[in-house]
């Protein structure tokens, strides 16, 4: 995929086209350089800039926390974007490079945002994924770091519609987890007995029906009362080489969950 942003140069009010995509060698990525536009992307394993007909090289994509190793497509996108505009706004390549290479190092960093952790050798990824397309590029990634088994926490908010949450269960089903907690999402407005909610049990119902039209067998299929029950059941399940997705809606369960998880080996 390739994307593009216009971005007003530092010192000029006249923006500047600028591309980024998965990969450095795409014909609209060459075209846009050849008439002296910007791009960002990752080449043989490291994130290459290009502006002003300057090449400048990044750094690693293995080497960049955010990236999980590499194997996070979604946050290498999302790391050549922010180089671009970074760079367009006057950063010079020095301090990005710096940055790219240390941040996410830390949880604290971005909590929420597609954390890694381990609990009993397994891979436990912290994220925010609420609708079909992030869901998707976390189950995806759980293929990435080669899952043994995934187990996948799955909640959706009440005020969205019945086609969205179709659409939610539809990616989880396409990827085939080996085990799926279905749960319902309260303490916000759409929760069950919420403003703007549904009643108790219709979103849970909704996922069910999704994920078994998706193919999913009953045996896959376990439901919780709430996300912390899930996600605390996902765990005790969990064995060496699985990989867990716990996609979180309810407020301050991350900080609840974190006596039971480790830092990544390494």
């Amino acid at each position: 995929a390739v994307l593009r942003v216009a971005l007003g140069q530092a010192h000029s009010t006249a923006p500047s086209w600028a591309l980024f995509s998965h990969s450095h060698d795409t014909p609209l990525l060459d075209a846009l350089r050849r008439h002296g536009g910007s791009t960002c992307a990752p080449r043989d394993g490291r994130l290459v800039l290009v502006t002003g007909g300057v090449e400048q090289d990044l750094g690693a994509v293995a080497d960049m926390p955010l990236a999980l190793g590499g194997h996070a497509a979604q946050q290498v996108a999302n790391l050549a974007a922010v180089a671009l505009a970074a760079t367009l706004a006057g950063w010079p390549a020095d301090a990005l490079r710096r940055v790219l290479l240390r941040f996410g190092a830390q949880h604290e960093d971005n909590p929420g945002v597609l954390e890694r952790w381990q609990h009993r050798g397994a891979t436990v990824l912290v994220d925010r994924a609420r609708h079909a397309t992030s869901l998707a590029a976390l189950l995806k990634l759980a293929g990435a770091l080669g899952a043994r088994r995934v187990g996948l926490l799955l909640g959706q908010d009440g005020r969205r519609s019945d086609e969205a949450i179709a659409a939610l269960a539809a990616a989880a089903a396409g990827f085939k987890p080996d085990r799926v907690h279905i749960t319902e999402v309260p303490g916000e407005p759409g929760g069950p007995g919420e403003p703007g909610g549904r009643e108790p049990g219709v979103v849970p119902l909704l996922l069910e029906h999704g994920l078994r039209a998706g193919g999913l067998s009953a045996r896959a299929l376990r439901h919780e009362h709430d996300e912390e029950a899930a996600a605390r059941a996902l765990l005790a399940w969990a064995k060496p080489g699985d990989v867990l997705l716990l996609p979180l809606h309810t407020p301050g369960l991350r900080a609840r969950l974190l006596d039971r998880l480790s830092p990544p080996a390494g």
